[in-house]
């Protein structure tokens, strides 16, 4: 397996996935100044974190940042369906009717983004027993 986990070629792939055509845009999208930014690359320190919330908002595989493999485009990940008879779960959908349309899709868009970030936790959780090994 070539896992090309560097911090060279994550950030390649980040700056290729978010559109930034040099380091201090880069910087700017992960919300880092330019030298926290250099400290990093100087470091070879992978800011899971950032890249995280920019593959979220941009819709990029986490693992294709992270080794190159796999395509650019995320896939959804399998969750399962809470119960309905769980009394949060009960709540909530009694509460739904009393909702406008733009609230709800509010809700939808937090719980899209929710379990895509779930997902991509998992994905870091595996790639950094995959590591330690």
């Amino acid at each position: 397996m070539n896992i090309e986990y560097t911090f060279d070629r994550v950030m390649a792939r980040l700056k290729t996935a978010i559109n930034a055509s040099n380091d201090g845009q880069l910087a700017r999208k992960m919300g880092l100044s330019s030298s926290a930014y250099a400290n990093l690359k100087a470091r070879a320190s992978i800011p899971h974190e950032k890249i995280i919330l920019l593959a979220i908002s941009h819709n990029v595989s986490l693992d294709w940042l992270l080794t190159g493999q796999e395509n650019q485009a995320q896939h959804t990940s399998k969750t399962s369906t809470p119960s309905l008879t769980e009394p949060r779960t009960h709540r909530i959908l009694q509460d739904l009717p009393h909702l406008t349309d733009a609230q709800i899709n509010r809700v939808e868009a937090l719980l899209e983004d929710f379990l895509t970030f779930n997902h991509l936790i998992n994905e870091v959780t595996e790639l950094k027993e995959k590591f330690n090994d």
